[in-house]
C-alpha cells in the first residue's frame, strides 16, 4: 500500500496538466507570447506547489494544515486566470515566510521518521 501511495504522490502533476490545457489556450501556445509566458510561469509554480502540498515538504516539513493551504494556492495557481493566480502566489509567498521564520534547521535535522 505504500508504495502505491508513493507513486500517486509522484504522478499527481502528469494527471493534472491535461487540464490545464483545458482551462486556458494559451498552454497550447495560442495567444501573444506574454500570455503563453505568463501561462508558463504560473502553471510551472502551481505545479510545485501541488508536489510539495502532496509530498509535505515546502522548504521545510509542512504540517497537515499547512498542507491544505497550499494545496488551495496549488490550485488557484494552476487555475490559471488573474486574481485565482495572485491568490495562489499570495499563499506561496505567505507560507515560504512562514516556513523560514519558524521551521529552524534543527527541526529539520530530527526527521519524522
Amino acid at each position: 500500500m505504500k508504495t502505491s501511495v508513493e507513486s500517486f504522490k509522484i504522478g499527481l502533476a502528469a494527471f493534472v496538466v491535461p487540464f490545464m490545457f483545458f482551462y486556458s489556450q494559451a498552454m497550447l501556445m495560442q495567444g501573444t507570447w506574454m500570455e503563453v509566458l505568463h501561462v508558463f510561469v504560473t502553471a510551472s509554480i502551481g505545479i510545485y506547489m501541488l508536489a510539495a502540498a502532496v509530498q509535505g515538504w515546502y522548504f521545510g516539513k509542512l504540517a497537515a494544515v499547512l498542507r491544505v493551504v497550499l494545496l488551495i494556492g496549488a490550485l488557484c495557481m494552476i487555475q490559471g486566470g488573474l486574481i485565482s493566480d495572485l491568490a495562489g502566489l499570495a499563499i506561496g509567498v505567505a507560507l515560504l515566510a512562514y516556513q523560514k521564520r519558524f521551521v529552524t534547521p534543527g527541526m529539520l535535522a530530527r526527521g519524522s521518521d
